[in-house]
């Protein structure tokens, strides 16, 4: 019951109370002396630990997880803790160890027939890969994706599609990004599936901003910071897009947006969302002709 309604919680948006849930059954499960349950629900904690800025928390609960799982006989459990640390590499971008989590979560998920773990698998393997070997890469991110709508799990197609936008976008693929991001949000709003939603508009806000869209990119945000529901990942690429575009134009409260990105992105400890503040922020710098700021905030990217 917690287990299910932490699920659910998570496909709200309500990541603290599926981070509740998840931690209560872990508790219940270890109480009862069943590890590979109490296993289970600590690697699924990770999504809702990550959607909600708490990144290290996400990376503990996750290296907890695997301690527990891979003492025991293998399975789908043990595939999807693989996977989760193929996540959390590839969320630090390290790439090379990101490939090699995800080829024993593959391994894994093939033996036992865990088509859900496949397709996390396969997506991380084409976020690895994009800036490498943009072939491969794609090849993954689609095969991902057409698993995932062929499961017709909504947060798998949420996550692949919104994965392979922030990728390609990440290397300035922005034709890519945008083949990605149309279809996963007119997916996610047909399904009212709205933190997924939101999440993927405030990638499009930056692609938009990137490519010189900026009154799309203005939209795009202002739309994502006036919805109930978004997450705390959401909220960050919101207000990068919106503060670099304020930078851009010269319109006040460029600084306003991006303090408030840093504040939100610094207690996750993590490159993906610490990088793009400080980009922006050292951009902001430049163009005011403050090069110490500049250095400054280049160097404060890398936590």
């Amino acid at each position: 019951m917690l287990a299910a309604h932490a699920h659910e919680s998570y496909a709200t948006g309500d990541m603290e109370s599926a981070i509740s849930g998840r931690r209560r059954a872990a508790k219940i499960w270890r109480e009862l002396g069943e590890p590979l349950m109490e296993g289970d629900n600590l690697c699924r904690m990770m999504g809702s630990l990550i959607s909600a800025g708490r990144d290290r928390e996400a990376e503990e609960v996750s290296r907890a997880a695997l301690e527990i799982l891979e003492p025991l006989a293998p399975g789908p459990q043990l595939a999807f803790a693989y996977r989760t640390q193929a996540a959390q590499r590839m969320l630090q971008r390290d790439y090379a160890q990101a490939l090699e989590w995800g080829e024993k979560a593959v391994a894994m998920a093939e033996r036992f027939n865990d088509q859900e773990t496949l397709v996390s698998a396969y997506n991380i393997f084409g976020c690895s890969l994009i800036q490498s070997d943009e072939e491969r890469g794609c090849e993954y991110l689609e095969k991902s994706i057409a698993l995932a709508l062929d499961g017709g799990q909504q947060h798998l197609v949420f996550m692949a599609y919104a994965n392979a936008g922030s990728a390609c976008g990440e290397y300035y693929r922005f034709e890519l990004a945008d083949r990605y991001l149309a279809p996963g949000i007119a997916y996610t709003t047909e399904r009212d599936y709205d933190h997924g939603r939101l999440y993927m508009m405030s990638l499009q806000a930056l692609s938009h901003l990137y490519q010189g869209r900026w009154n799309a990119a203005a939209d795009t945000a202002l739309a994502v910071l006036d919805a109930p529901g978004r997450t705390s990942i959401s909220h960050m690429a919101t207000l990068v897009a919106l503060g670099r575009l304020r930078t851009r134009r010269g319109d006040p409260g460029a600084m306003e947006a991006l303090d408030k990105a840093l504040e939100l992105a610094e207690p996750t400890g993590s490159l993906q969302r610490i990088g793009p503040v400080r980009a922006a922020r050292a951009e902001a710098a430049w163009l005011a002709g403050d090069a110490a700021t500049t250095i400054s905030e280049a160097r404060a990217a890398y936590p």
